[in-house]
């Protein structure tokens, strides 16, 4: 019994920690790194996609938080990566949907860049002007969507 309760209590420590840690880190990212970003996507091409592609091409893709293991920030690398992929639909977990002080967000320049139209955002938390968010970027409309919680 006391070794399940102890179980249970640094699992609740270790999950504020982290908690805390991704809160924290978001906040800095944005001062640091984000909040300019706007200005290096303006430099982007946008011009139409041409070669949408004609297969159903998935791409499943944890950005985290736009930034490699080093923390450097990463969107317009990983952007344009997208772009090559030509996929019909994209997931993107963690991403942090950036609003920037031109009152668009990061989820409008991909949009823009990538030539689609339609997208889900499930927002997990906000940290001032960033939503950390699960993102689906699709060509075609998105018929439904339903969000199931699944329980230990």
């Amino acid at each position: 019994m006391l070794i399940i309760f102890l179980k249970y209590i640094f699992g609740n420590i270790f999950g504020c920690v982290n908690y805390i840690y991704l809160y924290l880190n978001l906040y800095v990212k944005y001062y640091f790194s984000y909040k300019n970003l706007y200005k290096k996507l303006n430099l982007l091409d946008f011009s139409e996609n041409e070669n949408i592609s004609k297969k159903n091409k998935v791409i499943s893709y944890n950005i985290h938080y736009g930034s490699d293991f080093f923390e450097n920030e990463k969107i317009i690398e990983i952007l344009k990566f997208l772009k090559n992929e030509n996929a019909n639909i994209y997931f993107l977990q963690e991403f942090p949907n950036i609003k920037f002080n031109n009152k668009l967000d990061l989820i409008h320049y991909f949009k823009k860049y990538l030539g689609i139209k339609n997208h889900y955002q499930k927002t997990i938390i906000k940290i001032g002007n960033i939503e950390y968010c699960s993102l689906i970027l699709s060509r075609k409309k998105i018929e439904k969507i339903e969000n199931l919680r699944f329980e230990n």
